[in-house]
């Protein structure tokens, strides 16, 4: 089991995803006139972003993506993660 996994077994701690929730919420509000609603979540390896979406999962439907090329070793990406209620 790599250490990734195992962390995953762990309570998630703080209130990352919490935040995460309201400020998607936010750009869905209908007194607001975005050029567009969308949230790109961009950090440095091992920070959290994925396990944070996933514990968004767990109260909204979400539906994560990482979009890289196919020769990408992992160390230049681009990450979209699109989150719907």
């Amino acid at each position: 089991m790599t250490a990734t996994e195992r962390a995953w077994q762990q309570e998630f701690k703080g209130d990352a995803a919490t935040v995460l929730l309201q400020t998607i919420s936010s750009f869905l509000d209908k007194k607001r006139d975005p050029y567009s609603r969308q949230a790109t979540i961009v950090n440095s390896s091992g920070t959290g972003k994925s396990r944070m979406v996933d514990q968004l999962a767990r109260k909204i439907i979400t539906v994560p993506m990482c979009l890289r090329p196919e020769e990408s070793d992992g160390d230049t990406f681009y990450s979209f993660y699109l989150a719907c209620s």
